[in-house]
């Protein structure tokens, strides 16, 4: 599976170009003005830069600026995508938790960003960075009745891989019961294919027979 473009892999640092030689910033600099800073690409790369040099403060000023639509927002902006994955990495449990809370109302709402080219990047953050037991199992709840939509998309089927690459066999089960009950449909979509694939390899051993025997038993099928 090609990782290229638009595809999904996490791209935070590619608005760090010209960081590295931005100057000192301050709290003062960008207060009040984050919501408006993060939708632009200069002001996006600011926040960023604000949040890698000036860490927990950043993060709390601009969460607290930011009100649950925005948020949403950041998450399928073209340039918000990137401060919003800084945001979830240096974020604390609690911080974590508001985050959740925004893009849980509505429920269906992580689905759609998984599904957006942007969003899809500001998702697997989520997934790679949201390492506690409550906070993941909010998002295995939310990401699990629509695990063969999101396998057979062009940016959906990232946030997959994603899980199957940082989440434990256990808290990946999801996948591998949906992959394994929708085999035939998922596997005969371009996307899809390299789900199953990659279901194979990361799979424990029960998991891993479970998808054999659905491919023995969808083999003319699958020809």
């Amino acid at each position: 599976n090609n990782n290229n473009g638009s595809d999904g892999v996490d791209h935070s640092d590619d608005m760090d170009g010209g960081q590295n030689q931005m100057g000192p910033v301050s709290l003062d600099d960008i207060k009040e003005r984050t919501t408006t800073l993060a939708l632009d690409q200069a002001g996006c790369r600011l926040l960023q830069h604000a949040v890698n040099t000036l860490g927990a403060e950043a993060v709390k000023l601009i969460i607290e600026e930011h009100s649950d639509d925005d948020l949403r927002r950041l998450m399928i902006d073209p340039f918000g995508n990137y401060l919003f994955q800084k945001l979830v990495e240096g974020s604390d449990v609690t911080t974590q938790v508001h985050i959740l809370d925004a893009i849980s109302n509505p429920s269906t709402w992580l689905v759609g960003a998984a599904l957006n080219m942007h969003g899809t990047r500001s998702v697997q953050a989520l997934v790679r960075n949201c390492t506690g037991t409550t906070e993941r199992q909010r998002l295995i709840t939310l990401l699990s009745d629509s695990v063969e939509a999101l396998s057979v998309s062009s940016n959906g089927n990232h946030v997959v891989q994603r899980c199957l690459q940082v989440l434990s066999p256990d808290d990946a089960q999801f996948v591998y019961t949906t992959v394994t009950d929708r085999l035939l449909s998922i596997s005969t979509q371009r996307h899809g294919c390299c789900v199953v694939q990659r279901c194979i390899d990361a799979a424990p051993r029960k998991a891993q027979e479970a998808l054999f025997e659905e491919v023995v038993r969808c083999g003319l099928s699958l020809m």
